[in-house]
């Protein structure tokens, strides 16, 4: 708390001193060297600001990166957050095999699951894949096969060889259940985020 209010003192302190640069640079304008000397200490002191508070920059871009892109997962310490989507689902981008995939998240689904053209995209043989299981959708009763991905991963969070449901069915949208969700500590909805602790 201490830290903080100190920061805050020497922000003002810092900003007063550009306003002053620039008042007296307009002040002494027939003065060259002086005018020029102001407007070097300005240039100095506002990039200065621009160091110092770079990780406030970036949670604000962060910030509004969640807020405008439903899926786009915020956070850190162990903890993100997801805001739903306009159609009331909650969709994460997640990371497959160097791959950026949009998820809809489906507590309703044991496995996380993905159609076969993108099993191929991200390097799975989906020729040596056996299509022995069969899942109930909305479209009807599929054929599923189970495949290992590389790598999975939600920003910082990453796991490896994965098991996933590959389905036959090419119009299947790709569904996060919850052998993924339950890798994390815990994960929680309330009203309009999804909370997720790792």
């Amino acid at each position: 708390m201490q830290h903080e209010k100190v920061e805050i003192v020497r922000s003002i302190l810092v900003l007063m001193l550009i306003i002053a640069s620039f008042i007296a640079a307009k002040r002494y304008k027939n003065i060259p060297l002086l005018k020029y000397s102001l407007y070097w200490v300005a240039i100095f002191v506002f990039f200065g600001l621009i160091y110092t508070f770079k990780n406030v920059a970036f949670e604000v871009k962060e910030k509004m990166a969640a807020e405008l892109i439903p899926g786009y997962a915020v956070g850190s310490g162990g903890r993100m957050v997801v805001k739903k989507a306009d159609n009331g689902h909650f969709y994460l981008y997640l990371n497959l095999n160097g791959k950026t995939v949009r998820f809809m998240v489906d507590t309703g689904a044991t496995n996380v699951s993905i159609s076969k053209n993108l099993a191929q995209e991200i390097g799975i043989n989906t020729e040596d894949l056996k299509f022995i299981y069969t899942a109930y959708t909305a479209n009807g009763v599929i054929r599923t096969a189970n495949a290992i991905v590389r790598e999975i991963g939600l920003a910082d969070f990453k796991l490896n060889n994965f098991i996933l449901s590959v389905s036959d069915y090419d119009e299947t949208i790709p569904l996060l259940g919850m052998s993924f969700l339950n890798k994390f500590k815990s994960y929680e909805f309330q009203g309009d985020n999804l909370y997720l602790k790792y």
